[in-house]
C-alpha cells in the first residue's frame, strides 16, 4: 500500500520537474529540491517503484520537462546542492526511471545508475542516500 504521504512529496516533486519551463536557460534548485524528495520517498522503495507506476503519464511529462531545461543550461551549481544542473537532471532523471529502467543521461556518455550511487554516497539526505538506491535497484530485480 502507498503511503499518502509519499505520494504527496512524489506529485509535489513531478510539480517542480514540470515547472522547470519557467528556467530555461537559467539556474534553479527545483531539481535538487526534487532529489530530497526522492530519496525521502526512497526511504520505502517499492513505495518509489509503485508511485513511479501509479504515475506513468505524469511521470513521462516530468521526464520530458527535465529533458528540455536540461538541454537549455550548463552544468551549473545553484545553492548549497552538490554537483551542477545538469547531473542533478541525470539524478531526477534516474529515480523517474527506477521502474521503467530507461535510463537516459543528459551529461557525460559514462553515466550510469552505478555512477550515481557513487556520485551520492557523500551526500546525505536524511539517510544513507547509496543505501536508497541500492534497495531500489534490489526491489526491480
Amino acid at each position: 500500500m502507498i503511503n499518502p504521504i509519499f505520494e504527496k512529496k512524489f506529485l509535489e516533486a513531478l510539480d517542480l520537474c514540470n515547472s522547470l519551463s519557467e528556467f530555461a536557460r537559467q539556474p534553479s534548485s527545483y531539481p535538487c529540491q526534487a532529489i530530497h524528495l526522492f530519496c525521502e520517498i526512497g526511504t520505502e522503495p517499492e513505495n518509489l517503484l509503485e508511485l513511479n507506476a501509479l504515475y506513468a503519464d505524469r511521470v513521462l511529462i516530468a521526464k520530458k520537462s527535465i529533458e528540455k531545461y536540461a538541454r537549455t543550461i550548463d552544468n551549473w551549481k545553484t545553492g548549497n546542492c552538490p554537483l551542477g544542473g545538469k547531473d542533478h537532471c541525470n539524478i531526477v532523471n534516474f529515480f523517474l526511471s527506477l521502474k521503467t529502467q530507461d535510463f537516459y543521461f543528459f551529461r557525460g556518455d559514462n553515466f550510469t545508475p552505478e555512477l550515481i550511487c557513487e556520485f551520492l554516497q557523500d551526500w546525505r539526505v536524511r539517510s544513507s542516500l547509496s543505501d536508497i538506491l541500492t534497495k531500489c535497484l534490489k526491489a526491480l530485480h
